[in-house]
């Protein structure tokens, strides 16, 4: 009989973390999830890598008080700059960036893929490393510096992002690497021709073991304001779901 006594931790600097959120409650309802939106410090895709794995102790400091010790770091920019130093800090903690778990099902291809994401995910180069890894070396990286910005302020991207996408058409892949850009899918789909993934079917796959026969509890909380938060929740994902401050 299958158990459900785990509880998923889901990070993210911002809302994007509630687009891999609402994708598994939807497809893994036995899931217990809680999602932790560090709001008070994003975005953090522009910010020095000291700062960002300053907030990332922080977040997982408040997990491992609540005795979550599976957690997703469902945020690029954490997952290419902090990974490694939280695993020091929280070995006890089963920690799984959302980068390697992305790519673990990629294989070796000659064909170009392009990475979109923030800065500080670009810089990192975290994306190139993790599909050289797996045989996989034509890869061309783009920072879409303003683009985060361009969702939370509920903006339309569609002048930016075209004339971003341009230098990569020729590719045959393009990875959404940020989780704020499934988002805007669509607009995605518009500006480029070949196959785009993101990242949520990835971390559904791997996590799909933590299924059992009970039905799973959500919390959602951030360090920013909860009402805001449920406003953009509404606004974006079309849910009205409890939001509260940590």
């Amino acid at each position: 009989m299958m158990r459900n006594n785990k509880t998923i931790g889901l990070f993210d600097s911002g809302l994007g973390g509630y687009s891999v959120f609402q994708y598994l409650k939807t497809h893994l309802p036995s899931l217990n999830l809680v999602l932790y939106a560090d709001q008070k410090n994003a975005p953090y895709g522009n910010q020095s890598d000291q700062a960002i794995i300053e907030h990332t102790i922080h977040a997982m400091a408040w997990f491992e008080a609540q005795g979550i010790t599976d957690i997703v770091i469902a945020c690029n920019t954490v997952s290419s700059i902090a990974m490694a130093a939280i695993s020091k800090v929280y070995p006890a903690l089963n920690i799984m960036g959302i980068i390697d778990l992305t790519t673990s099902q990629m294989t070796g291809t000659n064909d170009t893929v392009a990475v979109v994401s923030t800065l500080a995910t670009h810089r990192s180069k975290a994306y190139t490393k993790s599909l050289h890894a797996r045989g996989i070396y034509n890869v061309v990286s783009l920072p879409l510096g303003d683009l985060v910005n361009y969702i939370e302020n509920m903006e339309d991207p569609s002048e930016y992002l075209q004339k971003a996408l341009e230098p990569i058409q020729e590719a045959t892949t393009l990875i959404l690497g940020c989780t704020h850009y499934p988002l805007i899918l669509d607009t995605f789909e518009r500006f480029f021709d070949g196959e785009i993934v993101d990242s949520r079917e990835p971390i559904y796959k791997v996590l799909k073991h933590y299924e059992s026969n009970q039905d799973g509890f959500i919390r959602v909380v951030t360090s920013g304001n909860p009402a805001i938060m449920r406003e953009q929740i509404k606004a974006l994902f079309l849910e009205d779901v409890e939001v509260e401050g940590v």
